[in-house]
């Protein structure tokens, strides 16, 4: 289904998926997934992220997943046996997990929690996501977030219901916002990215740098 595409699209990429791969041993691949791929096969229309690392990893498992449009780190396995334990971490909440976000608005305080139940396929799910307050400008706010649960959506959906949208968000953003940001500055991905990975029991702490579309709108409003 993928071949012609997956020919085509890894010519191009070759030469950059080998950057993608941040962190490797026998049992795991940390890799920063781009902005627009979707991890696995089925989600929408072009080649999955996880079979482009294939091309330099061999065969990978999904362990946990992130949305199409965000960009950041991914955690996929090698073997099944490696998939099933590393899952069974991220859903006992042994793995953390760190975001960055550019949203609409100012908070009215600098940190708090967010606890408020999300829908997944019909049902009302808990979740909880902490949130930081790194800088404010003009009608936006760049925030550290730590999600402490994993739901669909998650963060997307928090921010949404406190009225501070993400950036970029076709989904549960800001439209008329976003077509104006799109219009004005040529910026029209999802403003958030999974920065950090923490695996204490492995001794992994991965922490990406800000991604060049967080930096060419940050740049805008003379924000590092």
């Amino acid at each position: 289904m993928y071949k012609l595409r997956l020919l085509k699209t890894t010519f191009y990429l070759k030469d950059i998926l080998i950057k993608m791969i941040i962190y490797q041993n026998h049992e795991i691949v940390i890799a920063d997934k781009p902005s627009g791929i979707s991890v696995q096969a089925g989600e929408k229309a072009g080649v999955p992220f996880l079979t482009l690392l294939e091309e330099k990893t061999g065969k990978l498992f999904p362990v946990h997943r992130l949305d199409r449009e965000t960009s950041g780190l991914l955690l996929a396995a090698r073997t099944s046996s490696a998939a099933s334990f590393y899952s069974k971490l991220f859903a006992g909440g042994r793995v953390e997990k760190y975001y960055c976000a550019v949203c609409r608005g100012k908070f009215n305080s600098k940190s708090g929690e967010i606890t408020e139940a999300v829908t997944v396929h019909g049902q009302e799910k808990t979740a909880h996501t902490s949130y930081r307050v790194r800088r404010e400008f003009s009608r936006y706010t760049l925030l550290d977030l730590t999600l402490h649960t994993g739901r669909m959506h998650q963060i997307r959906v928090h921010l949404f219901q406190r009225g501070h949208p993400v950036i970029g968000d076709r989904q549960y953003g800001d439209f008329k916002l976003n077509r104006e940001i799109k219009e004005r500055y040529h910026i029209s991905h999802l403003m958030l990215y999974a920065r950090r990975l923490v695996i204490k029991e492995k001794k992994i702490d991965i922490t990406l740098p800000m991604p060049a579309h967080f930096e060419n709108f940050l740049s805008i409003f003379n924000v590092k």
